[in-house]
């Protein structure tokens, strides 16, 4: 025997309630409640359907209660049948016999387990109840049908408290279903508030971390903007212009000597020089190194043994070959000054802040990408909080 059609009617209304499934009846929305003050409503209405819940569950356990006294009295009567004096057949009285048997087995373990599960919370229960009357209803089919070939009248009445008990509890169901729904919404609702709540102390860590990155770039964007106004009043000063003009000097006497010597090089004609003295290893190692580095060559020669190759009427072109290789033996660079040290200090300290200001900047824009995606997903929050609270205080 399968469950009858008011078992199914049962079951049927447990899944609605859990998929969501169960038509709203039409009621207006009294009011728009701010997320501010949600959370006090949302105690409030836990409280309330806790309550609801209570009651709900009182109401299902008072029908249970009765169920398992009629039921256990008609377990007495199932026991007590004796079929010994029929007079069937000894095969089909033994297969009564035992169907009987293991029928009243699944109706004491049904009864145990819908007790069993009574330490549940409603939701749980009403699942535990579904579950063990539709098990009873499997596998309590067979037996049932075997042990009525002879037992017809005290099983049918079993059947009847069982029907009788299904459809009691699925109009309870049917008066109470919005509780699990507004149930499940509350849940729904606490979670987003909790999730809302966390989101909102990282935002405000954001907040205090952009907070704290803006003012570190403004910092260093200040002390840069100090570090380029020192150097610029290093190089306005007096001592930076003596200084610049040393260099000057500098760079321009190198400049004359350099002319100098292409000049010279060029009158030379080292190529005609290599030719002419190929022969002789001393002399051509001499020309080439002067090919190769003229001014170092210059600065080795102390002897301006060059001078003695060229031929006697050229020599007179190359007398001031000595006055270059003596000024560019004493001309030296000048020595780094107090200001060529402050403004490569400060130089290096202003190239140091701008890596410093640029990697702030991009760790700033990274910090407001992350906090947009976070806002974006608190509206998301707020909004699905907007919708489920409309579900809930409606």
């Amino acid at each position: 025997m399968r469950l009858p059609i008011h078992s199914m009617d049962l079951l049927n209304k447990i899944k609605l309630i859990f998929t969501n499934k169960q038509e709203k009846k039409g009621e207006t929305i009294k009011g728009i409640i701010q997320i501010e003050e949600l959370p006090s409503k949302l105690e409030s209405k836990i409280n309330e359907l806790a309550r609801l819940k209570r009651q709900f569950k009182d109401d299902l356990l008072g029908r249970i209660s009765n169920f398992e006294a009629e039921a256990n009295k008609k377990i007495i009567v199932l026991e007590s049948i004796d079929i010994s004096q029929r007079k069937e057949h000894d095969r089909i009285k033994t297969i009564v016999k035992e169907n009987l048997h293991l029928y009243i087995l699944h109706l004491k373990r049904t009864i145990d387990n819908i007790k069993e599960a009574e330490k549940e919370e409603i939701e749980e229960y009403i699942n535990r109840l579904s579950s063990t009357l539709n098990e009873f209803g499997r596998v309590s089919s067979k037996p049932f049908e075997k042990a009525t070939i002879l037992i017809g009248d005290e099983l049918s009445d079993t059947r009847m408290i069982i029907i009788s008990l299904i459809k009691d509890v699925n109009k309870i169901m049917e008066n109470n279903n919005f509780l699990l729904e507004k149930g499940r919404l509350c849940l729904v609702l606490t979670n987003l508030l909790s999730e809302s709540k966390q989101l909102n102390l990282l935002n405000a860590d954001f907040e205090r971390e952009l907070a704290g990155m803006n003012a570190a770039l403004e910092k260093a964007k200040g002390e840069n903007s100090l570090l380029k106004n020192k150097l610029l009043e290093i190089k306005e000063g007096n001592d930076f212009k003596e200084d610049n003009q040393e260099k000057i000097d500098y760079r321009n006497k190198l400049d004359f000597l350099e002319r100098e010597i292409q000049a010279i090089k060029i009158k030379l004609d080292l190529k005609y020089l290599l030719k002419k003295f190929h022969y002789d290893k001393k002399i051509d190692q001499l020309v080439r190194d002067y090919m190769a580095d003229f001014k170092g060559a210059l600065m080795e020669d102390k002897d301006l043994r060059i001078i003695g190759v060229i031929a006697n009427n050229d020599k007179k072109d190359f007398s001031r070959l000595k006055e270059i290789q003596t000024a560019i033996s004493i001309t030296r660079p000048p020595s780094a000054t107090k200001t060529d040290k402050e403004i490569t200090f400060l130089e290096e300290k202003i190239e140091e802040e701008i890596l410093h200001i640029l990697s702030l900047e991009n760790e700033t824009k990274n910090g407001i990408k992350r906090k947009e995606k976070l806002s974006m997903k608190l509206q998301k929050i707020n909004s699905d909080l907007i919708e489920h609270s409309k579900l809930l205080f409606e």
